[in-house]
Parts: C-alpha cells; structure tokens; sequence
C-alpha cells in the first residue's frame, strides 16, 4: 500500500468527517466512504452496506448474489450487547469485513465492507474499514435521533388528531376529519371512508372531495377494492400495487394495475367497529410513494384511536344501514316522497276559513220614498228609536208646485162651477131666445166640471201622501245603524229608492252574516242537502277578542251567488246564543271556520296548491 493511496484515504477521510459533521445525509457519506477505500485498495470493486438491526438500510456498489448471501448472514451477528463487534473473513473471490457498533439496547448498526481479494491487506485495511465504520455508525445514530424527533413530533400533531376524532357528533364530522387530517400522518396520499349499507361498502368522503359522487370512477374503483379486500381477509397490511401478493383474484389484479398505473403505490385497507360491535366503517389509505410509509405502531394507533371515536357516535349516526343516499337532490326527493305519503294517509279536519258580520236578525233598511233634499235629520248615529219615531224629512220643490197647481186648479174650477150654477138660475128667470137649450148647456157643463174638482182634489189627496211620505219613521223599535250619519245625509241631495239609513233591533236575536266565497263554497258537506244545515258545526271568534272561541251551527245558506267587496261569495247565516249578545256590536266583523268533514292532512296543508293544478289541468285538457 503506497503513501500516496494513504494520503488519498486521509483526504477522503476528512471529507467524510467534515460531511459527517455538517449533517449530509447518510447516502452522500456512504459514497465518500466507498472512494475513500478505493483509493486506499487501488479497485473499484468495493461493496459497502449499512444495516440498522438485521435490515439492509443503505447499499454503495453492486453486490453479486455470492456477496448478497453473505451479507445476510452477517447481519445475523450474535446478538451480545457488546459495543462493538469485528469480523473478517474471505469467501470465494471477495473479503469481507463486518463491524457492528450497538447503538441502544433495541439498536445497532452493522457496517459491511465487501472488497475483491487484495494479496496485500493487512491490519491498516482493518483498521480504515472500522475507522470508515465509526463515522457511519455515528451518522447512523444521528439519522436514528432525527426519526425519533419525527416520530415525537408526529406523535404530538397525532394527539391533537385524536382531540378532534372525539370531539365530532355525527358520522359526516367524523369521517370529514379522517380525511382532511388523516393523510398527515397515514403517508402523503389520499383516504376514503366507507360504510356498509345494505351489505354494500358505500363512501362517504375523500381526501380534496368536497361531495361524493357515486358516478366517479375513483369513488367506484375504491368502494369496489374495499369490498375485495375485506372479503379476502387482506386488511390491516400495506400492499403493493407493482407487486401484490399474497391473492390470485383477477378482480384484485386489475384494480391493482389501475392503481399503479395512476401513480399510487401502496394501499391500505382498515375496518372500524361502530358502537354496536359491527364492522360497519372502513378507510383506505392510497399512498404514492415507499418514503411517505408511516411506521406501523402509529398506524396502529391511529385506527385505534379512529375506532375509539366512531364508537362514541351516537347510535343513530353511528349506524349506517339505514343512510340516505348520498347525492342531495335524490336524498331530498326522498324525503318529500315520504313526508307526501304520510300526510296523504293522516286524516285531518278540514275547515273553511270565512269573514263575516255580526248583526240582528230584526232589521229594517230605510230607502228614500222620493227624489228630493233631506231638509231635517231628526236622530244621530247609535240612536235608540221607538215605532213610527220620525227619523228625518226630506223636500222636494217639484211636489209643492204640483200640490200649488192643483189647489189653483181647484179654485178655478169652484169658481166656474158658482158661476154656472149662477147663470143657470138667472136664464130660467129671464125669457130668451130658446131657453131649453140654454139650460141644456149649462147643466153639461156644470156637470163636467163638477167630474174635473173631483179629479182635482183626488189628485191633491196623492200629492198630499207624497208630501207627508218625505217625512220618515222608524218602522220599529231598535237603533240607528248608519255611520257618519250627520256627513252623508243632513243637506243632501237624495234619489228614489236610494238607502238612507238603518234600523236594527238589538234587544232580540242575533245572527252572524258569513261571506263564503265561491270557490269552496262546495265543500260545505250540506251545500246541495239543506235539511242536513243545522249539523255543520261552525266555530267562529270576535275580530276585538281572538281568545274567547265560540261555537254555533249554520241556520242557511243561499244558493244564490252575489258580488261582495268585488268577489262572488255566497251568504251564510250562523245562529248566535243569547249569552253572547251582549258582548255583539251591530256590524261587528267576526272570523269564522265552517267544518267540512275529514281529509287528508295533505289536502287541508296545501289545499290552494291542489285547487290550482286542478284548474291548470282542467284548461290544459
């Protein structure tokens, strides 16, 4: 061995300790080391292998399968805890020499130097490959403290993911967080969560979904594998999608090419028992890459914690067989179609809602006998009046210029009759000309005008009637029921047959006038049936008092439609008890609900929506 390969060995040496020291990773020292022995042997053919426990960790150069062999049974030293541990031995064509440091009670590491046969070793070729070793074996241990630091870390960020599992209520919160978080310490990848419902793995959420779609062939591919893996009992491992093993099924196969082929290269399959003690939740775990694999004790800690949680769900979320579907627009469908069903077969009583008044059932309308002026208002409004009370009298100029004409009339036909009546005496006295004929004139003509004073004072008895009928009485006993009474007629001009006021008698009987509109007038069960009204029970209460509910039965109802307030209504009459009398104003608006019998509760809840696709489909036929 030449001073110059020494002085190379010694560079490289430094190199390596310099990198050591710089925390290069472990790869970058095991190449240096590799040319640090080459140029100390002069070939290139070295071999060098760093082991953690009996597991080849990192691997410098091409070993043949001789060296291979051997290799393996090196790490196989024995398992003293002694700090360190040399062997040296040739085998074929190769020298091998293996230097095992303890780095823990549950660690060591174990260095291989693999080089051609070289006639010219001796103990400074020893003593390079453990000085080589020592730097390993302390860049080894530093690697070792940093996954520690990892792991620790790992472990905290897993506490605060286990917080969160407990804390969620529903089985949507809860697989949510699976996996939003999940994929921080299950491998960098993707997870679904799946459920069994009806015997079928059905998901419910995935990493970056924000909604399922059960059409998509991720969410289909996935739910597909689960159920093949779960039936071939190959849960709870981390599977290879370049090289499965362990199954034949040509279904498995496939969807391991599919996987591959999207770039995932390991799979796991975990169930989880609900709070009943069912395997009814799964999760699969899609990692890219052999570097992102978590260690098995957190995976194991992580689906304990993951199943701890899903038993704490409360039992109706906890349970998925009987789910809704997932996608929002059949679930809601759903639902309607099964609210429709129940309101269609609960019976309900369907009642008609009415407006009405509430008035005496003795009442007079007062209308105008003739056209003229209302000279004098003898009540006021709310008045209380007696029988043949003069109410008010009204003047009409026209009547007093007839009843004037008539009287002149009459005076004229008085005064001609005295004057034929005069002539008549005077022409019998006289001798004249022919006075037969005379006289024969003048008694028809007495006569005719004896018939028009009879017409005449006939017409002023009727002229006197019309003028004595413009004063105006009350027909009854009872109160003035006009409002603004003063304002509408005192000085006003008045038509023939125009309505002046009202006269109620509010000391007997009262009755509730009920507008029932036309279009649901024919659900009244007695509509066509009146001897059957008084059985309609009508419930009704004071537009001044909601609280107090009344109840009463229907006296009528008019076949006749008429216009009320601008719409076509038929006139209901409701019977009132006479405790309730005293507490009735004439006019009092009242709200009533007529009882039409039992319907659906569908129909009375949306019994407008009914009516109106019946008219749509009605104009559409």
């Amino acid at each position: 061995m030449s001073a110059l390969s020494t002085d190379q060995f010694e560079s490289h040496l430094e190199q390596l300790e310099t990198a050591a020291r710089r925390g290069d990773s472990l790869n970058l020292l095991l190449q240096i080391a590799q040319k640090s022995l080459i140029s100390l042997v002069g070939t290139n053919d070295v071999v060098i292998v760093v082991a953690e426990g009996n597991q080849i960790r990192l691997l410098a150069g091409t070993p043949s399968s001789e060296i291979c062999e051997h290799i393996g049974d090196s790490t196989r030293l024995s398992q003293t805890h002694s700090d360190l541990q040399i062997q040296e031995q040739s085998s074929g064509t190769a020298w091998h020499v293996t230097v095992a440091r303890l780095l823990s009670k549950e660690h060591r590491c174990v260095c291989h130097f693999v080089l051609s046969r070289d006639p010219h070793k001796n103990s400074l070729l020893t003593d390079a490959c453990q000085t080589l070793a020592d730097v390993l074996t302390e860049a080894t241990g530093r690697l070792l403290l940093s996954d520690l630091n990892q792991r620790l870390r790992q472990y905290g960020q897993v506490s605060s993911f286990v917080h969160s599992l407990a804390r969620t209520r529903s089985l949507q919160e809860w697989s949510q967080e699976i996996v939003q978080r999940g994929p921080e310490h299950l491998g960098k990848g993707r997870i679904t969560v799946l459920s069994r419902q009806h015997g079928e793995w059905i998901a419910l959420a995935a990493t970056g979904s924000s909604a399922i779609n059960p059409a998509a062939d991720a969410v289909s591919r996935n739910q597909q594998m689960v159920s093949l893996l779960t039936k071939a009992s190959m849960v709870g491992e981390w599977l290879s999608t370049t090289a499965p093993s362990g199954t034949s099924d040509a279904s498995l196969l496939t969807l391991f090419a599919q996987y591959e082929a999207l770039g995932i290269r390991f799979l796991r399959a975990e169930t989880v028992c609900g709070n009943d003690g069912s395997v009814n939740h799964a999760f699969l775990t899609e990692v890219f890459g052999a570097e992102t694999l978590p260690p098995e004790p957190l995976v194991q800690l992580l689906r304990q914690e993951i199943s701890e949680a899903a038993r704490l769900l409360p039992r109706e979320v906890a349970q998925s067989g009987l789910a809704l579907p997932r996608n929002p627009v059949t679930r809601w469908l759903l639902i309607a179609a099964a609210i429709s069903g129940i309101l269609m077969v609960i019976p309900a009583d369907f009642e008609i809602e009415v407006q009405g008044q509430a008035f005496p059932q003795e009442r007079r309308r007062i209308f105008a006998p003739d056209d003229g002026i209302v000279e004098e208002l003898l009540v006021t409004a709310d008045q209380k009046v007696s029988a043949n009370e003069p109410l008010l009298r009204l003047r009409n100029p026209e009547r007093e210029l007839d009843l004037n004409r008539v009287l002149g009339d009459i005076d004229s036909a008085v005064s001609r009759l005295q004057a034929i009546r005069a002539t008549r005496t005077t022409t019998g006295a006289t001798n004249g000309n022919n006075p037969a004929a005379r006289s024969a004139d003048l008694s028809s003509e007495e006569q005719q005008q004896e018939r028009k004073l009879e017409t005449l004072r006939q017409e002023q008895t009727l002229v006197e009637q019309q003028i004595a009928a413009l004063t105006i009485s009350s027909p009854i006993d009872g109160v003035v029921y006009q409002s603004r009474l003063q304002e509408q007629l005192r000085s006003r001009p008045v038509q023939r047959g125009q309505q002046l006021l009202e006269i109620v008698n509010d000391s007997g009987e009262w009755q509730l006038d009920l507008q029932v509109p036309d279009l649901v007038v024919g659900y009244i069960p007695v509509a066509e049936f009146t001897k059957d009204i008084d059985k309609v029970e009508v419930q009704f209460t004071l537009n001044d008092d909601y609280r107090s509910v009344h109840e009463a039965t229907l006296k009528s109802l008019d076949t006749a439609t008429h216009l009320h307030d601008g719409q076509l209504t038929c006139l209901a009459t409701v019977g009132v008890e006479k405790t309730l009398t005293k507490k009735l104003r004439p006019g009092q608006t009242v709200s009533a609900r007529i009882r039409c019998g039992r319907k659906s509760l569908a129909f009375v809840w949306f019994r407008e929506i009914v009516e109106f696709w019946q008219r749509k489909r009605f104009t559409w036929l």
